[in-house]
């Protein structure tokens, strides 16, 4: 079946209606297979809307909603669905290729075996979302949000994954469960994909330790060497000079001079510091580059 714009304007005015009576009157939506390319559904209500096997390729859906819609199989090709709302959405094997998902909300949506390649989802929410063995080939994810997301399986050639929000101990134990499920053969390419997209520029615990090693660097070189060093030097030229006053008056500076006293302690309390800290900062750095190996072995 192949709709125009008034008689799908139609269909949406009775799914509205369908919604704000909670069923009494109005038509839920049900338009399964059918053909829906380039027509508007820009912000529409298409809650629990069923759309499967539906055709809506290069069609419009700025911040439509299409939260527990069911787009099983549903043809999405180079549609604009910017600031959409897919969440609880089933989206098996749903064909977006090219789409325009930007800023779009799939939380907690089934994306099993879906297709997105060449798509740009950039800021999108895939949070606790199931997206296994899926083609994401060449697809923009940057700043995305894949926390708590089941991910594992997909094909990921070229894709892009800047700046997303990668949780790296789901990812393990999706790699370990692919492990039991398609042998350690297959396990291993998938644990290669996803390592490659944690080093893809993904927020993980390797990135958070790499950048806390180069800030220990800089701390390191910049005011604790300097301050350690200056106050054991400032300390030793002071003891030293009391030592010569010493033994060409007879007397120690430090048992008559209060605040001379006051300087020694001062700069081997400087000195003191600067190397507690060196060593705190040793240990910080060890545990940072464990860290950065771990996440690059095999």
């Amino acid at each position: 079946m192949k709709l125009n714009q008034d008689e799908l304007n139609i269909f949406l005015q009775q799914h509205k209606q369908w919604l704000q009576t909670n069923g009494r009157q109005g038509k839920q939506l049900r338009l399964e297979g059918a053909v829906l390319d380039q027509l508007d559904l820009s912000s529409a209500d298409l809650r629990y809307a069923i759309l499967k096997g539906a055709s809506l390729i290069r069609s419009l859906l700025r911040s439509a909603n299409l939260s527990h819609g069911d787009l099983r199989d549903t043809k999405l090709n180079y549609s604009h669905c910017e600031n959409a709302s897919f969440c609880d959405a089933l989206m098996s094997s749903a064909i977006l290729e090219g789409a325009f998902l930007g800023s779009s909300n799939f939380r907690r949506a089934d994306l099993s075996k879906v297709n997105l390649q060449y798509s740009d989802c950039r800021d999108a929410l895939f949070s606790s979302a199931r997206i296994d063995s899926g083609f994401l080939n060449y697809a923009n994810f940057s700043k995305c949000d894949f926390e708590n997301c089941l991910f594992y399986g997909n094909e990921t050639v070229g894709a892009i994954f800047a700046g997303a929000k990668i949780d790296p101990v789901v990812l393990h134990e999706a790699y370990e469960a692919s492990c039991a499920e398609g042998g350690d053969s297959e396990g291993k390419a998938i644990k290669q994909r996803i390592r490659n997209q944690i080093l893809n520029g993904a927020i993980s615990d390797r990135k958070y330790a790499i950048n806390l090693r180069k800030h220990i660097k800089r701390l390191t070189n910049f005011i604790i060497l300097p301050l350690s060093g200056v106050g054991f030097l400032f300390w030793l030229t002071l003891s030293v000079a009391d030592m010569i006053l010493m033994v060409y008056r007879g007397v120690w500076i430090s048992q008559i001079e209060f605040d001379f006293v006051n300087l020694i302690w001062i700069s081997a309390g400087l000195g003191i510091t600067g190397l507690l800290s060196l060593l705190v900062v040793s240990i910080v750095e060890k545990i940072s580059i464990s860290v950065i190996n771990e996440s690059t072995s095999d």
